[in-house]
């Protein structure tokens, strides 16, 4: 995730879960995220870019 759609620094791992609550984001600034399955064969392609204003 990231404030730049080309910037997404910032990583959340979720383990045993479908969902994750974010509190930290500012509800004026735009963010964007990408999702990644990781396993023991490595790391899935990036998915797509999402917009969440």
């Amino acid at each position: 995730m990231g404030t730049e759609p080309d910037k997404l620094y910032n990583c959340i791992m979720v383990y045993h879960a479908n969902e994750y609550w974010l509190k930290t984001m500012d509800n004026e600034k735009t963010y964007y995220f990408s999702i990644e399955a990781i396993n023991e064969n490595g790391v899935s392609p990036s998915g797509l870019i999402i917009k969440s204003e």
